[in-house]
């Protein structure tokens, strides 16, 4: 029976709940925001750590094309010949038949931040490269050096 009478004599229609309360969509959606803020924290954290590693992993291979450098023209390549004597000889070497390059296939690459690395010469036996990392200032706490 869809009608019921009141005390009163008044009819009263049965109502079926039918739809959701503003309140049941407002709690959903904060759930919803919720979830995808700290979603969206977790990727940001995982893209900063692949940015890091993939710098740590391209100075590693620079480092082992310098080291064939080295064994090849007897010395690292000066700050002012850079990376770049890794694909193509150097103007100012001595003895240009010692290089026997290119010794990356491609031209040495920007960190993932898009900044050139920084090649330094320590000393004779000892070089170091860096990336800045994400603020792109030097000496900062985020930066990538091997």
């Amino acid at each position: 029976m869809s009608r019921m009478r009141r005390s009163d004599g008044t009819m009263k229609r049965r109502r079926s709940r039918g739809g959701f309360t503003l309140m049941e969509v407002l709690l959903v959606l904060v759930i919803l925001v919720l979830l995808g803020g700290t979603a969206g924290l977790f990727f940001i954290n995982i893209q900063k750590n692949a940015f890091q590693d993939t710098a740590r992993t391209q100075i590693a291979q620079f480092k082992q094309a310098l080291d064939l450098y080295r064994m090849d023209v007897g010395v690292y390549p000066t700050e002012q010949q850079g990376l770049s004597v890794l694909n193509a000889v150097p103007s100012d070497l001595s003895n240009p038949v010692k290089w026997r390059g290119p010794y990356l296939k491609t031209t040495p690459p920007n960190d993932p931040w898009d900044m050139p690395y920084k090649y330094m010469l320590l000393d004779a036996n000892t070089v170091q490269i860096t990336s800045f990392g994400p603020d792109r200032q030097e000496g900062t706490q985020d930066d990538v050096t091997g």
